[in-house]
């Protein structure tokens, strides 16, 4: 038999600048709505509970429920498809948004924008794994990664800017023609996989849904869900509860969204040089064990010293330590499970499908119970509790996952894989 060509495209860097730009607009589509919630609750006339189950906890929920079909789906019709698409029904319903102020029809808008969200991020790992080689994929998911937080940053340091001068609408219309933009840089220039396998892997047979799952999710794909559901939960609890804590010290709105940028753009730089140093190295699962306790004490700080307008240097140098953290977190937690024996291009959908509906379930479970804690008992319960979780969840990760092995196994050069 005649060996198979493995050539590694050097168009994967057009693929995954493409992709972290776009992901990026959805990101700044979606997520800056999150500091919002005590500024809807206010001109909407509805509770904090209500608008936060709105703008976080359902948009997590119904993200998580699409992410195992979007899963499916990316390993059935191809990750550039269900990408495209759905960054295009994300576009449409955040022009909608801007259309109404009628409650419901708001949350329907809100609720369609999670499904295109949810099908968008369980793309990530087909992605990867079709365009780049083992040896690269931290730097890939961390490129990749790179767009929710450079998304998240503009979001958090333009929305009170919008929502000021331009009103709800305006607001909602702007966001809507940022995510257009992305849909439309993706269905020009996204491509499904190379013409030729970045790297020989070992022969596996091509199976079904649930024998894909057998696959894809071993002992340490298993542990390391519960502790991506905690890591999940930053992103929809601190938006929430930052504004209301930082209210009490004093400190501005404007101010807040500031704090809350810088945490996003100081991560960029982070998630991009920690995951590539960490897996260079061969200990990802200890950099991301000593990262999480980071963010847990820098977390836990703001609700219990005093960030009040004298000090915002202190509250910055610890958004600082906050967003270099979280931001390195989810690459090396991703890239972890990539790694993983089982998985291959054509069952990586369904791998990221169940990592994100595991995200998802974080993201609706983590900020409902937040929403609760923080009407009855104030914001920093609400710290209390998602501080345990993430304690907890690393302690599971500690003691079970192991360090991946890194190196792509040799592959006879008469029976190579046949490119997927």
């Amino acid at each position: 038999m005649q060996a198979e060509k493995y050539v590694v495209s050097s168009y994967r860097w057009v693929i995954v600048g493409v992709f972290t730009l776009a992901f990026g607009m959805m990101a700044l589509t979606c997520f800056s709505v999150a500091p919002l919630v005590s500024s809807l609750s206010q001109d909407w006339g509805v509770s904090f509970s209500q608008a936060n189950l709105v703008l976080i906890v359902l948009f997590g929920l119904f993200s998580g429920l699409v992410s195992l079909p979007g899963g499916i789906a990316t390993d059935k019709f191809g990750w550039r498809l269900v990408f495209c698409f759905a960054q295009t029904l994300l576009a449409v319903s955040a022009l909608l948004r801007a259309s109404t102020r009628i409650w419901p029809l708001f949350a329907l808008f809100n609720v369609t924008g999670s499904i295109g969200l949810g099908l968008a991020t369980s793309v990530i790992g087909a992605m990867v794994l079709k365009w780049f080689p083992r040896r690269e994929v931290g730097v890939a998911n961390a490129i990749a990664n790179v767009g929710l937080a450079a998304g998240i940053a503009a979001g958090n340091a333009i929305i009170f800017p919008l929502l000021n001068s331009f009103g709800w609408s305006g607001m909602f219309l702007t966001l809507g023609i940022i995510a257009s933009v992305g849909a439309a840089l993706s269905w020009m220039f996204l491509r499904e996989s190379p013409p030729y396998p970045p790297e020989p892997l070992p022969p596996m047979v091509k199976v079904g849904l649930w024998a894909s799952v057998k696959q894809v999710m071993n002992l340490d794909n298993i542990i390391l869900l519960p502790f991506s559901l905690a890591l999940v939960g930053y992103l929809g609890i601190v938006p929430a509860v930052f504004p209301v804590q930082f209210s009490a010290y004093g400190v501005a709105l404007t101010t807040v969204g500031l704090l809350l940028s810088v945490m996003s753009l100081v991560g960029i730089p982070a998630s991009l040089i920690v995951p590539a140093w960490a897996f260079r190295i061969g200990r990802p699962k200890l950099i991301m064990s000593a990262g999480a306790v980071v963010l847990v004490l820098a977390f836990l700080s703001v609700f219990f010293l005093p960030l009040g307008p004298q000090n915002v240097w202190l509250a910055f140098l610890i958004i600082v330590i906050m967003g270099c953290a979280m931001n390195s977190l989810m690459p090396i937690r991703m890239g972890l499970a990539q790694l993983q024996p089982g998985v291959r291009p054509w069952n990586a959908g369904v791998l990221m499908g169940i990592v994100m509906t595991a995200n998802g379930l974080g993201y609706f479970i983590l900020p409902s119970i937040s929403g609760i804690l923080v009407e009855r008992s104030g914001p920093a319960s609400a710290a209390l509790m998602l501080a345990g979780v993430t304690l907890a969840t690393l302690l599971l990760v500690v003691l079970f996952v192991k360090e991946p092995k890194l190196q792509a196994p040799a592959v006879p050069a008469a029976e190579p894989e046949p490119a997927s």
